[in-house]
């Protein structure tokens, strides 16, 4: 396999364990509330870094302060408020439709990367941007953009997009921290992070013992999935990902597999359809997508 075969390998296992987490996600959230449910993905998670750390002896790099400020921002946008938007987002609408507006996410990315660290943006690109956007709405307004002047948008809907540009900012503090740091120490750290920030607004806002304590079998499932699954390995594939990569091309690779892969298992778990209206909004955020990872 070619070296630009291996890199394939990082974005396309990250999109495979992503696709699991919506169905994984929407189970849970039948039984716990989002910040209870986030909260014990992450003990999971970091839990099965610690002990990624100590087979390996595997030792964090030394860290300045700035790097701790930075870490501390990846966790709080990538872990705290992407998993409490995310599992909010799959409360209040369809599980492909989560998956479909989170492939939004190298619009987005592409855009902050643009202002903040001035990556070059070709006429196609911006082409591809309007064409995303464009597939968005039509999503949103299920098929009549009127409809969005005359209702607000579906809280779910809207949750999922507010977890985009949550992600999308954690994209962004990766490719930085990777340009010195780690793949697992900006996981592992970033983790830690985002865990405490969840630990204190969970045990202030929610009954976490009584949600445990009631916890069905098919939920700690569930749970262990997303926090071994995907918040640990899944994070260290689209880290390492970012590192090869760049953040807008990662983030294209694993959120164009991404929507189909959670499209399949929704129909096969919830029996949820695949509408027109979603196709077709899935064909233009592809289309964009593709058009906005045209090279520069």
């Amino acid at each position: 396999m070619t070296r630009a075969g291996r890199h394939w390998i990082w974005p396309v296992g990250a999109a495979l364990l992503f696709s699991g987490s919506y169905i994984a996600g929407r189970i849970t959230t039948a039984e716990l509330a989002p910040l209870t449910a986030s909260f014990l993905r992450y003990i999971a998670g970091f839990a099965f870094l610690a002990a990624l750390a100590a087979w390996p002896r595997r030792r964090a790099e030394r860290l300045s302060a700035g790097d701790h400020g930075l870490l501390l921002l990846a966790g709080v946008t990538g872990v705290s408020l992407y998993q409490f938007l995310f599992f909010a987002a799959l409360r209040h609408t369809a599980v492909a439709h989560t998956a479909i507006i989170n492939a939004l996410s190298p619009i987005v990315t592409a855009v902050f990367a643009a202002v903040c660290i001035r990556e070059r943006l070709t006429a196609r690109n911006y082409a591809g941007v309007a064409i995303a956007v464009a597939g968005v709405l039509l999503l949103l307004s299920r098929g009549a953009p009127a409809r969005l002047l005359a209702q607000p948008v579906n809280r779910g809907d809207l949750f999922m997009l507010l977890a985009v540009v949550a992600w999308a900012a954690y994209a962004l503090l990766v490719r930085r921290l990777s340009t010195r740091l780690d793949g697992w120490t900006i996981t592992f750290a970033s983790t830690g992070y985002g865990l405490l920030f969840l630990a204190l607004a969970a045990v202030a806002a929610d009954d976490v013992a009584g949600q445990v304590r009631a916890l069905s079998p098919a939920g700690w499932a569930a749970i262990m999935y997303m926090g071994v699954g995907t918040s640990g390995l899944g994070y260290l594939l689209y880290n390492r990902a970012i590192a090869l990569s760049g953040p807008t091309r990662t983030a294209g690779v694993v959120y164009s597999l991404v929507p189909v892969g959670v499209a399949a298992l929704a129909w096969v778990w919830f029996g949820e359809p695949v509408t027109r209206i979603m196709a077709g909004s899935t064909v233009l955020i592809l289309a964009g997508l593709y058009l906005q990872q045209a090279r520069r």
